[in-house]
């Protein structure tokens, strides 16, 4: 049953409490640290990260090492898809 399932990380922030920023300022040096910590100690497992009610998140968590940015429905799927740039994954 282990190798059955993929394994992987997803970290869920609550980004709506934030305007972008604050985000930036109080938030995202925590999100970036998140990474940093789960990558340095697990390097093969993709991070997948949600910015809940921030499609704003979407960048700064592909820029602190997230693999794959999921959205939600405040920003439709190809909008998102769009505004990553090409390195980053989209799970719509």
């Amino acid at each position: 049953m282990r190798n059955w399932f993929p394994n992987f990380c997803f970290c869920e922030f609550d980004l709506y409490r934030y305007n972008k920023e604050n985000f930036v300022e109080f938030a995202y040096p925590c999100i970036e640290r998140i990474a940093t910590e789960i990558k340095a100690r697990h390097p093969d497992v993709p991070l997948l990260g949600f910015a809940r009610d921030a499609p704003y998140g979407l960048e700064y968590l592909q820029r602190a090492g997230y693999d794959v940015m999921t959205v939600d429905a405040v920003m439709p799927g190809d909008v998102a898809r769009n505004e990553l740039a090409a390195a980053g994954a989209l799970q719509a």
